[in-house]
């Protein structure tokens, strides 16, 4: 599985700094790992729902369709739950840059 996760420029530039303080530094990794662990699960959410989907185009019975709708709409919401939370990371960011 690949791990490497590319971050936003100017957040790589930020944990890459110099000048930071000791807390800064931890803050900083511990936003980055957070970061990181969001990103490998958006991509899970985003195979799931494209799992789901293919399946869903091969249906044969009512109850299936039934499963996959359930299915599709569970990963959207997933998906969109990570997104939400991934901008948080990122506001918790800028707040650390401008503080």
């Amino acid at each position: 599985m690949n791990t490497n996760v590319f971050l936003p420029s100017n957040l790589n530039h930020f944990v890459n700094a110099k000048t930071k303080s000791r807390l800064e530094q931890k803050a900083s990794e511990v936003i980055k790992n957070d970061y990181n662990k969001l990103l490998l699960e958006l991509n899970k959410a985003k195979s799931d729902l494209e799992c789901a989907m293919i399946n869903f185009n091969y249906v044969s019975s009512p109850k299936e369709t039934d499963i996959y709708i359930y299915q599709i709409k569970n990963s959207q919401t997933q998906y969109e739950n990570i997104l939400s939370q991934l901008q948080g990371i990122l506001d918790r960011f800028e707040n650390l840059i401008d503080d």
